[in-house]
């Protein structure tokens, strides 16, 4: 998987990619990755379950997807 997923801000690009809940319901959740811990990127669950497949799909694009700097 870490072979799909862009590099954090850090520098380090994750092993694999923590979701958790953001504390609005099922609605949202927040992405980080198993680095550096300091960036985390909210994304829309479509109320799917946090443990499900559709789920970390939608984690790794929203991951995949943030601006990291300049010009990006």
């Amino acid at each position: 998987m870490a072979d799909d997923l862009a590099p954090c801000p850090c520098g380090q690009v994750p092993e694999k990619l923590c979701v958790q809940e953001a504390g609005q319901g099922s609605k949202w959740a927040m992405v980080s990755g198993y680095c550096c811990g300091d960036w985390h990127i909210e994304f829309r669950t479509y109320y799917e379950p946090l443990d499900s497949e559709k789920i970390l799909r939608l984690a790794r694009e929203a991951w995949n997807a943030a601006p990291r700097g300049k010009g990006e």
